[in-house]
């Protein structure tokens, strides 16, 4: 299901700007490109063959129209040859060359929320720079053209992140975000005063949903990452124009998760979706005050089917009527409804079938008539639905990348393969569709990335792609083959494949006790203590909502495979997944992984392979609030897994299993990705996000327990999502909104000595 992101969806895979990162230091901080007093030495590859051909738009916030002002969309268009763009467009004239952009200072720029005062209209924003995010605030009073807006100085000075704003009826905007030490504030811009927020009693702020007023008073809605895991949504309320404020009760629901909110004339109204019963369901809620919250009443889904996920897109209001896009996850069409100023909900219009399932439109009020923007991997609509519901298409733009990022980055004997992937939908008759991911394969050549050929060939047109090569040079390369199913009532099906090279040989041999009768679907390939293993998921059919579990398969000589028969089914009511395996200094295989609960969300599980076979692993002394585990590594002395801990990413070390102790990379803001072993130690993606940095990184350890970072040189805000060890150092994958790169650390082994 989506969340609303309040800023840069044009960098939502890289920054922290989708919190809308606001102002710097003066004194920037040094970039980490040492350990010790040993240099990072990187080769920069050149990725143009992966990049897209066309602009990318990328819309979040959105201002109805008001007093002869036009309704307006904002976010950001990245083009391949050229910074980001910080633009807004009048909500029925979004696209890649359309719209105005703010001139934001050098960098990438992006809009993250609209609030309007009167006839003056506000646009907060987040400028991305050398690895630091900087701000900025600008005012217009026709919607066209736009002037800058003096901070205070304490946004530079606390390092704070700006995250939505508001307008409050007798005058004055309040921006909302969080300082360096994640504690919520408010800025008053017109006095230039900052003033502290309540924080949470419990658990920790993870976020600034939305921040509304009205004559009622001001209220932010804040997520909330509870002690135990589990999260729940708080509104902070302020009555005297943002002095002081109070907290809310946790707004009611299950797992609710909220998109947005607006002000009405006698409250607030707030949309999202909240676990109900095993599913996520479509959710409303409303306030006279912001102090208390209950749930309204939604319209079912015409067609909705058990299993499948639903929710209420970010709300738009116009003239006391809201309107929000209601989204399911099974549907290529979406329903408009249209909240009364009475309250009632009801269907007001419908979004007919697009190019992709599950698609969260985003509406905006306009007078009578509704204008709605979706956008899916790289592609644009817009369209109106009159006061009558009828829709109109108002125009179509963009193209499918090449590729959307890094499937896999592998070692095919001496060439290193990377293969880009993107997401595909292929549409049937009737609202019938299948989702699948389209693979192009690339090599690493020197300093260029070039186009490859599949090895093997029989590789193409399959998707979740697989590649490992063991110390002796012998390659395996295992993938998804969708075929028409013998399931009845189902289209289409999936098996695990997979082909073996031996070192010095041209040819592959096909695997051998892969394919299952059932619908499999990969996640990983690895070799553990000399072992070949392929972990994935067994499901019935391809059908999404049909109850699926772990899968793993081992080989002794990467040709011929057998499928472990263990406890991976662990609830037969809920679904599991393995995610990962690793080696305990022990030498018993461990495989690690999740379950989703209907109740409760997800919690954590791993299987080790002893003498008796499989069994489950008591894993309790990960502690509370431990929701999955994602993946595991080791060297001959110790085993680092990693998961999710209080809404965080959290590593643990373990010697046997059964111990462990909680690691710290890095600050409680910062990304890690997966961690791999090295001859060496460990090392693994992603980013410095404390305050306003926002650097792409690579974590380096000798022994597990103590790490440090080395920045990744960019020109642009990047994500470091993958990294693999060979002979040419440190292979590091980056995502962007400007599309997939690469680095190579040369001097990692140095690096960790």
């Amino acid at each position: 299901m989506p969340r609303r992101t309040r800023l840069a969806i044009a960098v939502s895979t890289v920054l922290s700007l989708s919190a809308c990162t606001q102002g710097s230091s003066d004194e920037p901080e040094a970039k980490n490109d040492s350990v010790g007093d040993v240099k990072a030495a990187w080769r920069e590859i050149d990725t143009t063959a992966a990049a897209p051909a066309e602009p990318r738009v990328s819309v979040g916030p959105s201002l109805a129209g008001s007093g002869g002002l036009p309704a307006l969309v904002a976010g950001q268009v990245a083009a391949p040859d050229a910074p980001a763009a910080a633009t807004v467009w009048p909500a029925d004239g979004v696209g890649p060359r359309t719209g105005q952009v703010l001139e934001v200072g050098e960098g990438d720029g992006a809009v993250g929320d609209l609030a309007a005062v009167g006839e003056t209209t506000y646009a907060l924003g987040g400028r991305w720079h050398e690895g630091r995010s900087e701000p900025f605030l600008q005012s217009s009073a026709d919607r066209e053209t736009w002037s800058p807006v003096e901070l205070p100085a304490e946004v530079n000075e606390r390092g704070i992140v700006l995250s939505a704003i508001a307008g409050q009826p007798e005058g004055g905007v309040v921006a909302v975000g969080t300082d360096e030490d994640e504690l919520p504030i408010a800025v008053l811009v017109e006095t230039g005063k900052v003033v502290d927020l309540p924080a949470p009693a419990e658990g920790r702020l993870a976020g600034i949903i939305e921040a509304e007023a009205s004559d009622r008073g001001l209220v932010v809605l804040t997520a909330v990452e509870r002690e135990d895991g589990r999260r729940e949504n708080q509104a902070l309320v302020s009555v005297d124009g943002g002095a002081t404020w109070s907290t809310s009760k946790a707004l009611p629901g299950t797992e609710a998760v909220l998109n947005g909110m607006v002000a009405v004339k006698n409250g607030f109204v707030a949309t999202g979706y909240a676990l109900n019963g095993g599913d996520y369901t479509p959710a409303a809620w409303f306030s006279k005050d912001g102090t208390g919250w209950k749930t309204e009443a939604l319209p079912a889904f015409p067609g909705h089917s058990a299993g499948w996920a639903g929710w209420v897109n970010a709300p738009s209001a116009g003239g006391g009527t809201v309107f929000a896009a209601l989204s399911d996850a099974e549907k290529l069409f979406s329903v408009v409804l249209r909240r009364s100023p009475a309250g009632r909900w009801s269907r007001f219009g419908d979004l007919p079938s697009w190019r992709t399932p599950g698609s969260s439109p985003l509406v905006v009020a306009d007078g009578r008539e509704v204008v709605a923007v979706r956008s899916w991997n790289g592609l644009l609509q817009t369209g109106k639905l009159s006061a009558k519901g009828a829709w109109s298409t108002l125009g179509e733009t963009g193209a499918l990348p090449k590729v959307d990022g890094w499937a896999t980055i592998g070692q095919l004997g001496e060439e290193t393969a990377l293969v880009g992937s993107r997401a595909e939908v292929e549409l049937s008759s009737g609202d019938g569709w299948t989702s699948t991911t389209k693979l192009t394969p690339f090599s690493l050549a020197e300093d260029v990335l070039e186009s490859a050929e599949w090895q093997p060939a029989q590789v193409e047109g399959t998707s979740g792609m697989a590649a490992v090569t063991d110390e002796e040079g012998n390659a395996f390369v295992t993938s998804e083959q969708i075929s028409p199913s013998d399931v009845p009532g189902a289209v289409d099906e999936s098996d695990v494949a997979g082909w073996f090279r031996a070192v010095g040989a041209k040819k592959w041999k096909p695997a051998r006790g892969l394919s299952g009768p059932r619908t499999e679907f990969l996640s990983e390939a690895s070799i553990q203590d000399g072992e070949w293993v392929v972990i994935g998921v067994d499901r019935a059919s391809f059908v999404a909502s049909d109850h699926s579990y772990g899968a793993l398969w081992t080989s002794r000589n990467g040709v011929s495979w057998k499928r472990a028969k263990g406890p991976f089914d662990v609830d037969r009511s809920s679904d599991s997944w393995l995610s990962g395996t690793c080696v305990l200094p022990g030498g018993d295989l461990v495989a690690v992984g999740g379950v989703e609960d209907p109740s409760k969300g997800s919690r954590p599980v791993a299987f080790r392979r002893g003498e008796g076979g499989w069994k489950r692993l008591d894993i309790q002394g990960l502690g509370a609030g431990t929701t999955a585990l994602s993946s595991c590594a080791g060297t001959g002395d110790v085993v680092l897994f990693q998961g999710i801990a209080a809404g965080r990413d959290a590593t643990w070390s373990t010697t046997d299993g059964e111990e462990f102790t909680s690691i710290e990379i890095g600050g409680t803001e910062d990304s890690v990705g997966t961690i791999v072993a090295m001859d060496r130690g460990f090392a693994a993606p992603g980013g410095v996000y404390g305050g306003q940095q926002a650097r792409a990184v690579v974590w380096l350890s000798t022994d597990g327990a103590t790490w440090t970072s080395v920045d990744v040189p960019a020109s642009r805000p990047m994500a470091a999502t993958s990294v693999l060890a060979n002979e040419s150092g440190l292979v590091v994958g980056l995502a962007s909104q400007n599309g997939p790169s690469v680095a190579v650390l040369e001097n990692v082994e140095e690096l960790l000595q």
